[in-house]
């Protein structure tokens, strides 16, 4: 009886393995296609941030401390996209620099006070094709 439940078991795992393959071999082939919606997902849990730093900026009138106090709170769906060794750093001027080491994705977004308005600027030292469409 044991004999068949391992069976069972087994059968069960390959019938798993057989239909995600597709799925899970495409994930690993992809590296770039990872690394971009990492970076997407890293952008897009600093957006609370950059809105917290243009709003301070704003009413200041000045980049100066803008940052200070502010600090990025990566979310679960995001995290999961970029890894939990994904960290965010955010400078006392507003500049928030992205980071998913396990990706090899470095995003700096940094704010400029143009015209009263804050405009956001993203770069990255990776190539293109690893890079998200928002940061090019």
């Amino acid at each position: 009886m044991k004999a068949v439940a391992i069976l069972l078991v087994i059968v069960a795992l390959a019938g798993v393995g057989y239909y995600y393959a597709p799925e899970i071999m495409a994930y690993f082939a992809d590296s770039a296609g990872r690394a971009r919606l990492a970076g997407d997902y890293l952008i897009e849990d600093a957006e609370p941030a950059m809105a917290a730093i243009a709003a301070k900026a704003q009413a200041q009138g000045s980049l100066r401390s803008a940052g200070t106090g502010v600090a990025v709170r990566p979310s679960t769906r995001g995290a999961r996209s970029y890894g939990s060794d994904g960290f965010f750093i955010v400078g006392s001027n507003g500049v928030i620099q992205a980071r998913s080491p396990q990706h090899s994705v470095a995003l700096t977004l940094t704010p400029e006070l143009r015209d009263g308005k804050v405009v956001w600027h993203c770069s990255s030292p990776r190539p293109p094709d690893r890079v998200t469409s928002r940061c090019r």
